[in-house]
């Protein structure tokens, strides 16, 4: 989803926990999610529960469709919606961080995750 204002272009992607599960049945505060048939992520009645997309793969898109570099991407679909929520954004020594470092092409090399390097 993208918020265009005349200063500032935000993007923001609500994911389902479908959007990062491998197999499965995932449940999202003590609802199953399911990828429907048709790609969408529904719940056991059918109703909408976010997306199947992930947010780099909504990166990689944008890049793709608009020309836009992968930092002003990146910019626009992090620091920017952060700051939109008041949320301060910078690294700070001894804060736990959150971070993925991308390839030139906006795919994940390696995720950290509280100060953690998982991938």
């Amino acid at each position: 989803m993208f918020f265009v204002t005349p200063d500032t272009l935000l993007a923001w992607q609500r994911g389902s926990v479908v959007a990062g599960a491998d197999s499965g049945e995932p449940s999202q505060a003590g609802v199953t999610i399911h990828r429907g048939d048709d790609g969408r992520a529904v719940t056991d009645d059918g109703s909408l529960a976010g997306s199947v997309i992930a947010l780099d793969e909504c990166v990689r898109c944008w890049m793709s469709c608009s020309g836009a570099s992968l930092s002003e991407v990146v910019e626009a679909a992090s620091e920017r919606p952060a700051r939109a929520i008041g949320l301060e954004v910078q690294l700070k020594p001894e804060a736990f961080a959150d971070l993925l470092v991308l390839g030139e092409d906006g795919r994940v090399e390696r995720t950290m995750r509280r100060g953690r390097w998982l991938l």
